[in-house]
């Protein structure tokens, strides 16, 4: 039976704590060392990694070298991993997975907090279709290094960005939705003009020409300040994107614009509830207004699917406290 299991064991991997993170990169280690030349022998195609490996500020040198050190447990675990993964979900961990030294050649799948492209020689991501950026914040040339990145790409979601009056901008372009350059849509706050032919911004769209769909969750805007020019901004920004998700359902366009509600943030909890319906084979982090709302009831869910061990447990603490009030009222 082991040797039956043994090819599959690691298919599907979650780490969320740094206990779990250290003792299954040295498991790793160890088993690579047994058949180094069969480094690829466990092929990891699906892994989350919920570990937060980051600092802030000036902290004390122990903090730093435990931070430091995860990081680079996490290195090596995504190098003897990336040949074979096809979904991976970094939160937490602030890692730079476009590094130099990685090449994912089969990963369809990314989430990662943000998206930080060190190289611009060639293609490290060939076959992305799907990527969640939790932590969005545009910079200039995000765009055109993603379309060099990832040429393929077909759906992106973008999570917590706010104030970023550009990126309805680019969306145009990416979506193929002109305005008409007039002073009318110059003083509009809805109607925004793309990038203009031969702009980098409109090179990097025409190279994204598979983006069909892009869902947008801006972050809920705190305030502060006393001129009001940050809320002139995310209003600005939410409203040029809200008047293109308009228009893509009016069938105009040559994709699909999604605004979904603002967000206060992206637990873990939700990014591994999603990171495990998108391995079922679901839509994860990608699903759509309209797949959600088709979605069957969960009384009606929880009748096809088989029940697991904690629901198993569940119901029998349930039977037993009723049991136990039954026989208390029975008592009186």
């Amino acid at each position: 039976m082991r040797d039956v299991v043994k090819p599959v064991r690691f298919t599907s991997v979650v780490l969320i704590t740094e206990r779990q993170l250290l003792a299954f990169a040295s498991l790793l280690q160890a088993l690579e060392q047994e058949t180094p030349s069969r480094p690829s022998s466990l092929p990891i195609r699906h892994l989350l990694v919920a570990v937060p490996t980051h600092y802030w500020g000036d902290v004390a040198k122990e903090k730093k070298d435990k931070a430091l050190r995860l990081q680079e447990t996490i290195r090596s675990l995504l190098a003897m991993a990336a040949p074979t993964l096809q979904t991976l979900a970094l939160y937490g961990t602030h890692f730079d997975v476009v590094a130099p030294e990685f090449t994912f050649p089969l990963l369809e799948a990314l989430c990662v907090e943000r998206f930080n492209i060190m190289r611009k020689d060639f293609s490290i991501l060939p076959s992305l279709r799907r990527l969640h950026l939790t932590e969005y914040s545009g910079w200039p040339g995000f765009w055109t290094l993603l379309a060099q990145a990832a040429p393929a790409l077909t759906h992106i979601r973008l999570t917590g960005l706010s104030q970023d009056v550009d990126l309805p901008r680019i969306i145009r372009n990416l979506l193929d939705l002109p305005v008409p350059d007039t002073p009318e849509t110059r003083m509009s706050l809805d109607l925004i003009p793309p990038y203009p032919p031969g702009a980098p911004e409109a090179a990097a769209a025409d190279a994204l020409s598979s983006l069909r769909t892009i869902i947008v969750e801006p972050h809920e805007y705190q305030g502060g300040g006393f001129c009001g020019t940050g809320m002139i901004m995310h209003i600005q920004m939410k409203c040029g994107l809200g008047a293109t998700a308009q228009e893509c359902k009016q069938g105009l366009g040559r994709g699909v614009l999604y605004l979904l509600p603002d967000t206060a943030g992206y637990p873990v909890s939700e990014a591994r509830r999603e990171w495990l319906k998108l391995v079922e084979g679901g839509s994860g982090p990608w699903v759509t207004p309209e797949e959600r709302a088709v979605r069957p009831p969960l009384a009606a869910a929880a009748v096809v699917r088989k029940p697991t061990m904690t629901t198993r447990i569940n119901s029998a603490l349930r039977s037993a406290q009723n049991s136990i009030k039954s026989r208390m009222r029975g008592g009186k």
